[in-house]
């Protein structure tokens, strides 16, 4: 299972409050004056598809950059000192 940080949720909220009017406007364009059907549906979700795509992809070349990136300094053993 892949763990989701922050970027992750961020990259998610970001991706859908853009694509939520696109997809509007797709469904709004491949129904043209008809009544939505589900042909229209299916067309349309091809965003969300591509979308998901996007976003896998760009999981791999983008960095957790907040405070679980960071992680705490390994404490060298006691018989060390």
């Amino acid at each position: 299972m892949i763990a989701m940080g922050r970027l992750g949720v961020f990259t998610v909220a970001i991706g859908s409050a853009f694509l939520a009017p696109v997809f509007g406007l797709a469904l709004k364009r491949f129904s043209g004056v008809e009544p939505l059907t589900l042909q229209t549906f299916h067309q349309a979700d091809l965003i969300w598809g591509g979308a998901i795509v996007l976003s896998l992809i760009l999981t791999f070349f983008l960095r957790e950059t907040g405070a679980a990136a960071r992680r705490a300094p390994l404490a060298a053993p006691a018989h060390w000192s």
